[in-house]
Protein backbone atom coordinates (compact mmCIF):
# COMPACT_ATOMS: atom_id res chain seq x y z
CA UNK A 1 0.00 0.00 0.00
CA UNK A 2 1.36 3.57 -1.10
CA UNK A 3 -0.26 6.14 1.20
CA UNK A 4 -1.71 5.79 4.90
CA UNK A 5 -3.95 9.08 5.93
CA UNK A 6 -4.02 9.48 9.49
CA UNK A 7 -7.21 11.39 10.58
CA UNK A 8 -6.87 12.70 14.47
CA UNK A 9 -9.99 13.66 16.69
CA UNK A 10 -11.49 14.72 19.43
CA UNK A 11 -14.10 17.13 19.45
CA UNK A 12 -14.34 18.44 16.10
CA UNK A 13 -18.22 17.57 15.76
CA UNK A 14 -19.73 18.77 12.33
CA UNK A 15 -16.32 20.05 11.80
CA UNK A 16 -14.88 16.86 10.64
CA UNK A 17 -16.96 15.70 7.50
CA UNK A 18 -15.17 18.67 5.46
CA UNK A 19 -12.12 17.63 6.92
CA UNK A 20 -12.55 13.59 5.96
CA UNK A 21 -13.89 15.04 2.28
CA UNK A 22 -10.84 16.66 1.97
CA UNK A 23 -8.74 13.70 2.65
CA UNK A 24 -11.00 11.43 0.35
CA UNK A 25 -11.09 13.92 -2.44
CA UNK A 26 -7.20 13.78 -2.56
CA UNK A 27 -6.80 10.56 -2.35
CA UNK A 28 -9.50 9.97 -5.31
CA UNK A 29 -7.58 13.07 -7.67
CA UNK A 30 -3.98 11.05 -6.65
CA UNK A 31 -5.35 8.38 -8.80
CA UNK A 32 -4.11 5.50 -6.13
CA UNK A 33 -7.80 4.41 -4.97
CA UNK A 34 -6.93 0.90 -2.89
CA UNK A 35 -3.22 2.10 -2.76
CA UNK A 36 -4.53 4.38 -0.08
CA UNK A 37 -6.19 4.09 3.51
CA UNK A 38 -7.77 6.09 5.99
CA UNK A 39 -7.14 5.72 9.27
CA UNK A 40 -9.36 8.13 11.80
CA UNK A 41 -8.44 7.95 15.70
CA UNK A 42 -10.81 9.61 17.68
CA UNK A 43 -9.01 10.15 21.04
CA UNK A 44 -11.72 10.92 23.66
CA UNK A 45 -13.83 11.86 21.15
CA UNK A 46 -17.47 13.81 22.12
CA UNK A 47 -20.55 12.05 20.82
CA UNK A 48 -21.44 14.57 18.04
CA UNK A 49 -17.88 14.05 16.78
CA UNK A 50 -18.94 9.79 17.11
CA UNK A 51 -22.27 10.41 14.90
CA UNK A 52 -20.11 11.92 12.09
CA UNK A 53 -17.75 8.93 12.03
CA UNK A 54 -20.63 6.50 11.70
CA UNK A 55 -22.12 8.03 9.05
CA UNK A 56 -19.14 7.50 6.95
CA UNK A 57 -19.15 3.42 7.21
CA UNK A 58 -16.59 1.49 4.89
CA UNK A 59 -15.58 5.15 3.55
CA UNK A 60 -13.11 4.83 6.31
CA UNK A 61 -10.43 1.88 6.20
CA UNK A 62 -10.47 1.62 10.19
CA UNK A 63 -11.79 3.89 13.29
CA UNK A 64 -9.67 3.75 16.63
CA UNK A 65 -10.81 5.13 19.54
CA UNK A 66 -8.37 5.72 22.34
CA UNK A 67 -8.06 7.49 25.68
CA UNK A 68 -4.85 9.17 25.66
CA UNK A 69 -5.47 12.68 25.97
CA UNK A 70 -2.81 13.19 24.07
CA UNK A 71 -1.80 14.13 20.41
CA UNK A 72 1.32 12.78 19.56
CA UNK A 73 0.45 9.16 21.39
CA UNK A 74 -2.75 9.22 19.14
CA UNK A 75 -0.88 9.95 15.94
CA UNK A 76 1.85 7.03 17.05
CA UNK A 77 -1.87 4.76 17.55
CA UNK A 78 -2.63 5.09 13.69
CA UNK A 79 1.16 4.67 12.65
CA UNK A 80 0.71 0.98 14.13
CA UNK A 81 -2.13 0.16 12.37
CA UNK A 82 -1.07 2.12 9.23
CA UNK A 83 0.04 -0.04 6.32
CA UNK A 84 1.18 2.06 4.03
CA UNK A 85 4.34 3.24 2.82
CA UNK A 86 4.16 7.03 3.47
CA UNK A 87 2.00 8.08 5.96
CA UNK A 88 0.46 11.80 5.81
CA UNK A 89 -1.52 13.28 9.09
CA UNK A 90 -4.51 15.74 9.06
CA UNK A 91 -6.12 16.73 11.94
CA UNK A 92 -10.11 16.63 12.40
CA UNK A 93 -10.85 20.02 11.61
CA UNK A 94 -8.74 20.96 8.52
CA UNK A 95 -8.31 20.65 5.41
CA UNK A 96 -5.97 19.05 2.76
CA UNK A 97 -5.68 20.36 -1.09
CA UNK A 98 -6.64 18.24 -3.65
CA UNK A 99 -3.21 17.59 -4.84
CA UNK A 100 -1.62 16.52 -1.60
CA UNK A 101 -1.69 13.26 -1.67
CA UNK A 102 0.03 12.75 -5.09
CA UNK A 103 2.53 15.59 -4.84
CA UNK A 104 4.11 14.53 -1.37
CA UNK A 105 3.84 10.59 -2.99
CA UNK A 106 5.97 12.10 -5.57
CA UNK A 107 8.37 13.94 -3.88
CA UNK A 108 8.30 11.36 -1.72
CA UNK A 109 9.75 8.87 -4.62
CA UNK A 110 12.51 10.75 -5.02
CA UNK A 111 13.40 11.57 -1.62
CA UNK A 112 15.63 10.40 0.57
CA UNK A 113 14.72 8.14 3.20
CA UNK A 114 15.30 10.21 6.36
CA UNK A 115 12.87 13.25 5.03
CA UNK A 116 9.75 14.70 6.46
CA UNK A 117 7.29 16.22 3.49
CA UNK A 118 5.89 19.59 3.83
CA UNK A 119 3.08 21.24 2.19
CA UNK A 120 4.11 24.48 0.26
CA UNK A 121 1.48 26.93 2.02
CA UNK A 122 -0.63 27.03 5.56
CA UNK A 123 -3.23 28.73 4.86
CA UNK A 124 -4.80 29.84 8.18
CA UNK A 125 -8.62 30.66 8.24
CA UNK A 126 -10.26 31.98 10.99
CA UNK A 127 -10.95 35.54 12.82
CA UNK A 128 -6.85 36.33 12.13
CA UNK A 129 -6.52 34.86 8.44
CA UNK A 130 -2.89 34.33 7.25
CA UNK A 131 -0.27 32.75 4.95
CA UNK A 132 2.75 30.30 6.43
CA UNK A 133 5.27 29.80 3.91
CA UNK A 134 6.50 26.93 4.82
CA UNK A 135 10.63 26.54 4.82
CA UNK A 136 13.25 23.77 2.53
CA UNK A 137 16.39 22.63 4.23
CA UNK A 138 17.74 23.43 0.96
CA UNK A 139 16.47 26.86 1.54
CA UNK A 140 19.89 29.27 1.60
CA UNK A 141 17.99 31.04 4.12
CA UNK A 142 17.26 28.21 6.61
CA UNK A 143 19.41 28.04 9.86
CA UNK A 144 18.28 24.87 12.32
CA UNK A 145 19.25 26.87 15.25
CA UNK A 146 16.37 28.97 15.41
CA UNK A 147 14.23 26.05 16.12
CA UNK A 148 15.33 26.39 19.72
CA UNK A 149 12.85 29.91 19.45
CA UNK A 150 10.05 28.58 16.77
CA UNK A 151 8.66 26.11 14.25
CA UNK A 152 8.88 26.58 10.68
CA UNK A 153 6.38 23.94 10.29
CA UNK A 154 2.30 23.15 10.69
CA UNK A 155 2.20 19.50 12.36
CA UNK A 156 0.19 17.85 9.22
CA UNK A 157 3.30 16.53 7.49
CA UNK A 158 4.32 13.13 5.66
CA UNK A 159 6.73 10.45 6.95
CA UNK A 160 8.00 7.27 6.15
CA UNK A 161 5.89 4.71 7.94
CA UNK A 162 9.28 2.56 9.53
CA UNK A 163 10.67 6.01 10.69
CA UNK A 164 7.50 6.69 12.60
CA UNK A 165 7.97 3.44 14.41
CA UNK A 166 11.60 4.09 15.13
CA UNK A 167 11.32 7.59 16.15
CA UNK A 168 7.51 7.92 17.64
CA UNK A 169 5.96 11.52 18.40
CA UNK A 170 7.11 12.10 22.02
CA UNK A 171 3.85 13.03 24.52
CA UNK A 172 3.45 16.47 25.08
CA UNK A 173 4.49 17.65 28.64
CA UNK A 174 2.30 20.76 29.44
CA UNK A 175 3.14 21.61 33.43
CA UNK A 176 6.77 21.92 32.48
CA UNK A 177 5.95 23.65 29.07
CA UNK A 178 7.34 21.12 26.97
CA UNK A 179 5.94 20.99 23.81
CA UNK A 180 4.36 21.45 21.27
CA UNK A 181 5.06 17.75 20.35
CA UNK A 182 5.70 18.21 16.25
CA UNK A 183 8.08 21.05 17.39
CA UNK A 184 10.17 19.21 19.38
CA UNK A 185 9.92 15.91 17.27
CA UNK A 186 10.97 18.06 13.83
CA UNK A 187 14.05 19.28 16.00
CA UNK A 188 14.99 16.11 17.50
CA UNK A 189 14.38 14.41 13.77
CA UNK A 190 16.87 17.10 12.38
CA UNK A 191 19.75 15.96 14.62
CA UNK A 192 18.81 12.37 13.36
CA UNK A 193 19.52 13.56 10.23
CA UNK A 194 16.18 14.26 8.56
CA UNK A 195 15.52 16.56 6.08
CA UNK A 196 12.29 18.40 5.96
CA UNK A 197 11.10 18.89 1.99
CA UNK A 198 8.51 20.92 0.82
CA UNK A 199 6.04 19.11 -1.75
CA UNK A 200 5.72 22.28 -4.27
CA UNK A 201 2.42 23.90 -5.31
CA UNK A 202 0.45 21.98 -1.79
CA UNK A 203 -1.43 23.92 0.45
CA UNK A 204 -2.75 23.00 4.09
CA UNK A 205 -5.91 24.69 5.39
CA UNK A 206 -5.66 25.00 8.89
CA UNK A 207 -8.82 26.56 11.06
CA UNK A 208 -8.08 29.02 13.92
CA UNK A 209 -8.83 27.59 16.89
CA UNK A 210 -11.01 29.59 19.73
CA UNK A 211 -10.48 27.65 22.33
CA UNK A 212 -8.93 24.39 23.70
CA UNK A 213 -5.92 24.92 21.61
CA UNK A 214 -2.69 23.07 22.44
CA UNK A 215 -0.86 25.83 22.28
CA UNK A 216 -2.97 27.50 25.70
CA UNK A 217 -2.23 24.69 27.37
CA UNK A 218 1.50 24.45 27.09
CA UNK A 219 2.43 27.19 29.90
CA UNK A 220 4.42 30.16 28.46
CA UNK A 221 4.93 28.48 25.11
CA UNK A 222 8.16 27.33 25.93
CA UNK A 223 9.97 23.72 25.43
CA UNK A 224 13.70 23.05 24.91
CA UNK A 225 15.44 20.92 21.96
CA UNK A 226 15.64 17.44 22.10
CA UNK A 227 19.41 16.06 23.13
CA UNK A 228 19.87 14.64 19.45
CA UNK A 229 19.06 18.12 18.68
CA UNK A 230 21.67 19.41 20.63
CA UNK A 231 24.27 17.07 20.17
CA UNK A 232 23.53 17.64 16.44
CA UNK A 233 23.95 21.89 16.67
CA UNK A 234 27.14 21.46 19.03
CA UNK A 235 28.90 18.63 16.11
CA UNK A 236 31.51 19.79 13.96
CA UNK A 237 30.58 20.41 10.20
CA UNK A 238 32.25 17.68 9.15
CA UNK A 239 29.95 15.10 11.55
CA UNK A 240 27.01 16.48 11.04
CA UNK A 241 24.79 13.98 9.44
CA UNK A 242 24.24 16.47 6.18
CA UNK A 243 25.16 19.63 5.66
CA UNK A 244 22.42 22.44 6.08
Amino acid sequence: MKVSAIVNCRYEGGLLRPALESALRSIHASGFGCDCEVIVVADRPNNSTLAILDAYGDRVTATLRTDYGDLGAARNEGVAAARGELVLFLDGDDLWSRNWVGAAWAVHLDAPERTILHPQFAQFFGKEPKILVHTDWRDPFFDPRALVARNFWISLCGVRRQALKEFPYPKVQTEPGLGIEDWSWYAEMIGRGFRHVVAPNTVHFIRQKTANSLVEAVKGFDRLPSLAFAEYMAADDASRPYDL
